[in-house]
């Protein structure tokens, strides 16, 4: 495949690219917490804004908050923009202010 051809099939799948929400929700809560250099700037910006389209909630700038699994999803982000060493996911059961995380997805 040209590369041109391979560009065109990556995005169609990061369009595609969707947070599953489950039945039940697991009561965890997923962070994405990211320290990508200026060096991939424009890679940085592209990967924040997918964050907030997948669903994601901005706490800090490079801190996001996600209630449903998506580690598939981020590290599919992470290897396609070549970012995987900048980004971190971490799941954790205990949130502050988590009452008015819950309204924010609806929980």
């Amino acid at each position: 495949m040209t590369k041109k051809g391979e560009q065109k099939v990556l995005k169609y799948k990061i369009d595609e690219l969707k947070i599953t929400e489950p039945k039940r929700w697991d009561k965890k809560w997923r962070l994405v917490i990211f320290d990508i250099p200026n060096s991939k700037k424009p890679a940085r910006e592209v990967f924040r804004e997918l964050l907030k389209r997948l669903g994601f909630v901005q706490l800090q700038k490079s801190v996001f908050l996600q209630p449903f699994p998506c580690e598939d999803e981020i590290e599919f982000l992470r290897l396609n923009f070549g970012i995987s060493k900048f980004v971190q996911t971490i799941i954790i059961s205990k949130l502050e202010n988590e009452e008015f995380y819950k309204q924010k997805f609806n929980l």
